[in-house]
């Protein structure tokens, strides 16, 4: 819907837009005097973001784990990583300072230890700060002789542990591959039964297990505090052909030991000015994606205050073009004051995400007569 203010910004950018080379609306050359050139903002470089936590193993902290990150999904979680952290000491504490960016936390003990953070993956943008109680498992062998058989005598049968305490209603989801962040419609399910046993027919391939349990007894939505999730320490489960692969699946509770920083807004600070450089109070200013002012702006700031000031805050990073206004909810008038941004060769920004862009100037002008 079109509110009155993006509406009105679009009426503007259309004719700023039709006669580029002016900070008004110039319909002849002689109408008003050159573009002011303002001088280039400055770029606050992203700040990184930081992971830490605490590894444990049944409530207690781990020792010698170490915790993997992973950028990407190509290597299914498995070898060198794009970080590492030293293996923990007796507190079981590791952080990392990294750059923003979407990432998978994987930690590592020999061949017994093994454990796959449940939020996976997360996204941390510019300052923001992410801490986590990351619990492990050890890795459990399942007896073929116990497990149930498969109707088609092809695929994987096993059992889900808490603990050494089988985990009865549990529901075990094979996906393909790790695209869909294991999550959402998987090619196969089942529930676990009294004793914590399942059989799961599946094709040949490679597949990827996992368990959850949630106590309100939903089968799908986000795990709360106090809901169990296991991945398979072994994955992906090749299926060769005929016959039952056994795989055992360790399960943790999510707890409360879980914090995620608000991320830093995207934003851009600045001035608006008049022809004499003087500060110019009640000037709203607009951004548009790209460098073209037409449409609607995908961010308003609120006017300029008393000192001509302004803050604008973005959806995202990227480039935009800026455009300023006095008045809003109708076509701009005869003498109104108007401008754009023309501090750069296209006449757009660029901003980082998470980051700010400062001493952004705009020259208003009197909006000339048709």
């Amino acid at each position: 819907m079109t509110t009155p203010v993006t509406a009105l910004f679009g009426v503007v950018a259309s004719c700023l837009t039709a006669f580029p080379g002016c900070r008004g609306c110039e319909p002849r050359a002689d109408a008003v005097e050159a573009p002011v050139a303002t001088p280039a903002a400055t770029r606050l470089a992203a700040e990184p973001a930081t992971i830490e936590g605490v590894v444990t193993i049944d409530g207690r902290p781990q020792s010698g784990a170490t915790v993997h990150l992973y950028t990407d999904v190509e290597a299914e979680l498995r070898g060198p990583a794009a970080f590492e952290s030293p293996p923990t000491g007796v507190d079981g504490a590791f952080r990392f300072t990294v750059p923003p960016g979407v990432y998978y936390l994987i930690a590592t003990g020999g061949d017994q230890i093994y454990g796959y953070f449940g939020g996976n993956p997360e996204e941390l943008v510019a300052g923001q700060e992410l801490f986590v109680r990351f619990a492990v498992v050890r890795h459990q062998e399942a007896d073929a002789a116990t497990l149930p058989p498969l109707a088609t005598g092809q695929g994987v049968n096993g059992m889900v542990f808490q603990g050494t305490t089988p985990v009865a209603g549990a529901q075990v989801l094979a996906y393909m591959d790790l695209s869909t962040e294991l999550r959402g419609a998987p090619v196969a399910q089942t529930l676990t039964d009294a004793r914590g046993r399942f059989a799961l027919d599946l094709d040949r391939g490679r597949y990827f297990l996992v368990a959850r349990k949630r106590q309100s007894g939903m089968l799908f939505g986000p795990l709360a505090v106090g809901d169990a999730f296991a991945y398979h320490d072994r994955n992906p489960v090749i299926i060769r052909g005929p016959g039952a692969v056994p795989v055992a699946l360790s399960s943790v509770v999510r707890d409360a030991g879980y914090y995620k920083s608000e991320p830093r807004p995207t934003r851009i600070d600045g001035i608006v000015l008049d022809d004499q450089r003087r500060p110019v109070a009640g000037i709203f200013v607009g951004a548009y994606r790209g460098t073209l002012r037409a449409g609607r702006p995908d961010a308003v700031a609120n006017a300029t205050t008393t000192d001509g000031r302004f803050s604008l805050t973005l959806p995202e990073g990227g480039r935009y073009a800026l455009m300023a206004r006095r008045a809003l909810g109708h076509r701009a008038a005869p003498g109104e004051l108007v401008g754009v941004y023309t501090g750069s060769p296209d006449g757009s920004v660029g901003v980082d995400g998470g980051s700010t862009l400062t001493d952004v100037e705009i020259v208003v002008t009197p909006f000339p007569e048709w």
